[in-house]
């Protein structure tokens, strides 16, 4: 019975998209503004030395390419096995009916 009540107190809350999808694009864009506009903090006291030049040569070098992409192809893999689960999986629970009890009462 509970359920059933905040179930109707959820249906009865007005979703307003248009204001989701201003707050989404006002944020994303504030943050497109600071990561471009913002100066590059250099941490690294090293980068600016031959040392720190060899060690980028030997980050990106001919095989980066390659590195990158065995380092990220487990992402769109795990993404699809998702997104197949969500999709394509069916729900076991119908919010719509009451359930029944196992003698056949409704009470």
């Amino acid at each position: 019975m509970r359920e059933r009540l905040v179930l109707r107190k959820l249906s009865r809350i007005v979703y307003k998209p248009d204001m989701q999808v201003r707050r989404l694009v006002l944020s994303s864009v504030l943050r497109s503004a600071v990561l471009l506009f913002t100066p590059v903090a250099f941490a690294c006291p090293f980068c600016h030395t031959s040392t720190g030049r060899q060690v980028q040569a030997g980050i990106f070098n001919a095989s980066f390419g390659i590195k990158l992409l065995v380092t990220a192809a487990p992402f769109p893999i795990f993404a699809g096995l998702i997104a197949f689960l969500y999709f394509q999986v069916p729900r076991t629970r119908n919010f719509d009916k009451e359930p029944e009890n196992k003698d056949g009462d409704h009470s």
